[in-house]
């Protein structure tokens, strides 16, 4: 039987974020760390940060000297633990009613992501890089320990990133914003901001 899972991987539930009302610079910060080209706008609302960490501590590895003399080492056992979250950044330039309606949308982003663990633990089963620490176990030179370390939480993030990025596309449509603003209008009035919700990059 093939092994579906062959790399122990523990993928921690995501906490639900306590919204952070912040000032529009903050907003526009983060905004600009995640590269999002409407972080120069006066008129954003909110943004949705993606994050992942990836604690390799379990992960215990045994060394060997190879035929030249040279240390090495290799996965041994131990299991490789992961949690995701999400930070949500609302601007305190809008209404209570507005900050309402934007924060729901932002916890559907939040919502969105707390669905990849699944594909998350999929994809890190057949990442090539992972599977030859891992799963083929190769032998490594010992002076590479931290880089590879290093390259094996790179791994993860990469493939987070991709998906987040993704789910983020697909609920970030004209359509979304379009309803979000009908919603302002009808149940805080007109908005003298007319306050967009820029799409979340990684």
């Amino acid at each position: 039987m093939v092994d579906l899972h062959p790399i122990h991987v523990a993928i921690s539930p995501s906490v639900r974020p306590t919204p952070r009302i912040v000032p529009l610079a903050t907003v526009r910060s983060w905004a600009r760390r995640v590269g999002n080209p409407n972080a120069s706008r006066q008129d954003i609302a909110g943004i949705t940060v993606p994050g992942i960490t990836v604690d390799v501590r379990g992960i215990r590895f045994e060394q060997r000297r190879n035929l030249v003399g040279n240390m090495e080492f290799r996965y041994e056992r131990g299991v490789l633990a992961v949690q995701t979250y999400s930070l949500i950044f609302i601007s305190n330039r809008l209404s209570e009613c507005e900050r309402r309606i934007w924060t729901a949308h932002e916890f559907d982003h939040v919502r969105d992501y707390e669905r990849l663990n699944e594909r998350l633990l999929a994809r890190v089963q057949v990442n090539p890089f992972l599977r030859s620490v891992f799963v083929e176990r190769q032998w490594l030179p010992r002076n590479s320990f931290d880089v590879i370390q290093t390259s094996i939480r790179e791994a993860c993030y990469r493939i987070y990133r991709e998906f987040t990025a993704e789910a983020s596309r697909r609920r970030d449509t004209s359509a979304e914003y379009q309803r979000i603003r009908n919603r302002v209008r009808a149940n805080c009035g007109r908005s003298r901001r007319g306050a967009l919700r820029p799409r979340r990059s990684t």
